[in-house]
């Protein structure tokens, strides 16, 4: 885990997806944030543990990016993503449901208080301490549609942001805890996102998705049930 320090920032883009916006005043205090996405391995320690089956596995698989679009297949878990992987490969074909089902055995494991981050958590994270929401040369530091070879790649093969997080954009998207809604204009202190909804917010982009998601900005959204090739998680800790 690192250390994120709080601080103020302006949360959104005006530049960006109309679910950027409006730009608003956002205070974060501070909080421990995963170096990187968990990885396969650390899923598996789980599973073996556990016994517990993903809901892909208990139904009817995942999503994967297949070329030129998404195709739901039945064979699709988090061991068998649709592409080779080890240990180190950050874990795939989870749902907002297993993410939770794997911190609470963390948490009864370790005596310890993981979560998933809040999506005001994340953005500030992934901003590094900088004013702006793009990264500029996304091939230093992620793995998207240009240079990842239609893959996942093991976590932490690119540069890290400021704060020492490795793979905050491009990769793999990352479940939040936050339900998926609209923004308000005013100034917020630690929000945890809309009261309810049908979706739960996702960050960061993916290996197959194109350079205008490397923004730490971008928003996304599935159902707590959905899983797919492209979309992990992190764990955080106050």
């Amino acid at each position: 885990m690192v250390k994120i320090p709080g601080g103020t920032f302006q949360m959104g883009s005006n530049s960006g997806q109309r679910d950027e916006q409006p730009v608003h005043t956002v205070t974060v205090g501070a909080f421990l944030l995963g170096k990187t996405a968990v990885t396969v391995g650390q899923f598996e320690a789980f599973v073996s543990d556990t016994g517990y089956l993903t809901e892909a596995e208990r139904g009817d698989g995942s999503v994967v990016f297949a070329g030129q679009g998404f195709d739901k297949r039945a064979a699709a878990n988090w061991r068998n993503p649709g592409y080779q992987q080890d240990n180190r490969h950050p874990v795939t074909c989870v749902s907002w449901n297993d993410c939770l089902a794997f911190i609470q055995w963390l948490n009864t494991k370790t005596g310890k208080g993981y979560r998933l981050p809040t999506e005001a958590e994340w953005e500030f994270a992934a901003r590094g301490g900088l004013p702006g929401d793009c990264y500029g040369n996304c091939d230093s530091i992620a793995w998207y549609g240009a240079n990842s070879n239609m893959s996942a790649h093991p976590v932490a093969q690119k540069l890290p942001n400021a704060y020492g997080l490795y793979d905050m954009i491009g990769n793999v998207w990352e479940w939040c805890s936050d339900w998926y809604g609209p923004y308000s204009s005013s100034s917020q202190t630690n929000p945890t996102g809309s009261a309810a909804g049908s979706s739960r917010v996702n960050r960061g982009g993916a290996w197959y998705g194109p350079a205008i998601g490397c923004r730490a900005s971008d928003r996304a959204k599935n159902t707590p049930d959905d899983r797919g090739n492209g979309l992990g998680f992190r764990l955080a800790l106050d």
